[in-house]
């Protein structure tokens, strides 16, 4: 059985969910680019599920159930399927990762 999975979509925008999610899909696929600073570290050590990324393209390729969804948005994976646990207005009202932060992990354990 499959592990849970965060799912981060981004479309590309300069939010603050949006930056630390390119930033953080750039370097998961090529690690030896750069160091990630402390709080994009400290985002997904403290998250307790593994974190995929996709742009919006992709995500609707892979999850074409999920089309016409409003992006950005954060979903759990689980075995029988995806739950959105943060949406576009929510995400796009953050403005520190540390309050992504927060906010993801307070989802997660209403849960």
């Amino acid at each position: 059985m499959e592990n849970p999975k965060l799912i981060f979509v981004y479309n590309g925008n300069a939010t603050v969910f949006e930056l630390a999610a390119q930033r953080l899909h750039r370097y998961q696929k090529n690690p030896s680019l750069a160091e990630l600073e402390s709080e994009h570290k400290d985002l997904v050590q403290d998250l307790p599920y593994d974190i995929d990324f996709y742009h919006r393209p992709d995500f609707f390729l892979e999850f074409p159930e999920t089309a016409g969804t409003e992006l950005p948005a954060v979903f759990i994976k689980h075995p029988h399927g995806l739950q959105r646990i943060m949406d576009a207005y929510e995400l796009n009202h953050i403005s520190t990762m540390e309050e992504l932060k927060e906010k993801i992990l307070a989802k997660l354990s209403a849960k």
